[in-house]
């Protein structure tokens, strides 16, 4: 049986059986990682082996997956274009908002992270942590004590920024999985757009909602 019509621009992907996160490999974490071993940091490891950056911005878009993608080309053209020459990554699992970001922001598979999901039992309490508003009364420094990417970078010489709302700049879960980075507040996608250009240009490296190592203390400013 054949098929008419124009193929793919994105590779295809089988959809009836899931896809096991490789970890490792091709996740969420192992692109962190691949990051700061891209811009100098050698006691990262590499795996997508990534080459040599002076800086780096990587945009997150909540929710907007690789077959998601695949399915609407027409109506992301510019990224469908990307994506060609592009390979798919796993988000982990759960792939969860709060459990993907905290691998993003750690360099870290869930396990090793603990933010296994939108809701986790506190140990011992008998109650339930929402990750994304997070408890007042859970240290995110107990809940995820190991270094996040961003303090890698620190202690390397590398500056790093999030361009984020002001509202998520010092949530539970931005202390937990992303501290060390510097949080240039963007309360709308206009203002986002307008930090990330200036972020580059002057030698940082940006994403919304959270940014990756540069080369550069500087902070971006939006005119």
């Amino acid at each position: 049986m054949t098929s008419e019509g124009p193929p793919a621009a994105v590779t295809d992907l089988p959809t009836s059986l899931p896809s096991l996160p490789r970890y490792g490999e091709s996740t969420l974490a192992d692109l962190a990682c691949s990051v700061l071993a891209s811009l100098g940091v050698r006691s990262e490891p590499n795996p997508l082996a990534l080459p040599e950056a002076d800086r780096v911005c990587l945009l997150v878009v909540d929710g907007m997956g690789w077959e998601l993608l695949r399915d609407h080309q027409a109506a992301a053209p510019f990224l469908s274009e990307l994506a060609v020459t592009g390979r798919p990554l796993t988000a982990g699992f759960p792939a969860t908002t709060a459990t993907s970001l905290a691998s993003l922001g750690t360099g870290r598979p869930p396990g090793q992270h603990g933010v296994l999901g939108y809701q986790v039992a506190v140990p011992g309490e008998g109650r339930l942590l929402n990750a994304l508003r997070w408890d007042q009364r859970v240290d995110p420094l107990a809940w995820q004590p190991g270094s996040t990417i961003f303090e890698r970078a620190a202690r390397a010489g590398i500056g790093a920024f999030r361009v984020a709302h002001r509202a998520l700049g010092r949530t539970g879960l931005s202390v937990a999985t992303m501290r060390g980075a510097d949080v240039v507040p963007a309360d709308t996608l206009c203002s986002g757009a307008c930090r990330m250009p200036g972020a580059i240009t002057s030698g940082t490296s940006t994403s919304s909602p959270s940014s990756w190592p540069g080369r550069s203390r500087r902070a971006p400013r939006c005119t």
